[in-house]
């Protein structure tokens, strides 16, 4: 059973400012794992979250997809450290089960008004030009993108060309515009690690910005 684990007090703060930061992004992919995630692997050490549920985890085991939920349930599974943690220990966005729906307020109409139409000259007739959709943005940048695809134990990726920002890969699989789509996150006075996927002090960072 995966249970909370920290390196030192600096990991801890680490992911404190990181879940402080940026904002929740949409577009989750609910679909469960499946014994077909293991084909070709008898047993692997990698844990993987499981979908739409940051209490619970799965690993291939013998061929076959295991699924396991943290001890105590309270905790919250980090996909980055593959770790059962304190929820405000987690990345930001990683305990969200289900995109948030907002129901509309109810529309009022005005009064309908008469004006008395004034006599005038009709206008010529004109052809409408026809109107083209303006495609979606997908991406937090235009260099922000979300290739091969990323795999989740590397959903975080540094920002091209500002040390202080960060960006994660979402896939939405009913999207067939945007299927893959990148939110952007800063670290405000931090730099952002990538071999860590998380903001660290400039103090203590060897990142050049």
């Amino acid at each position: 059973t995966a249970t909370p684990q920290i390196s030192d007090t600096r990991m801890l703060l680490f992911y404190v400012v990181l879940a402080s930061i940026g904002t929740t992004a949409l577009g989750l992919d609910c679909t469960p794992p499946t014994d077909e995630d293991c084909a070709g692997i008898v047993d692997s050490d990698q844990l993987h979250p499981w979908p739409c549920n940051c209490h619970r985890y799965w690993q291939c085991v013998e061929g076959k997809m295991t699924g396991k939920d943290c001890v105590p349930i309270s905790l919250v599974f980090d996909p980055l450290a593959e770790v059962c943690v304190y929820e405000h220990q987690a990345p930001p966005g990683i305990c969200v089960d289900s995109p948030p729906t907002t129901t509309p307020g109810p529309t009022t109409r005005p009064p309908p008004t008469t004006t008395e139409k004034p006599t005038t000259t009709p206008k010529p007739t004109t052809t409408a030009r026809p109107t083209t959709a303006t495609p979606r943005n997908c991406w937090a940048c235009p260099t922000c993108t979300c290739d091969n695809p990323p795999s989740m134990d590397n959903f975080f990726l540094p920002y091209p060309g500002d040390c202080h920002k960060y960006y994660e890969c979402i896939y939405e699989g009913t999207d067939s515009e945007c299927p893959w789509s990148s939110v952007g996150y800063t670290c405000d006075d931090w730099v952002f690690n990538p071999n860590q996927a998380s903001c660290v002090s400039p103090e203590i960072s060897d990142i050049e910005c």
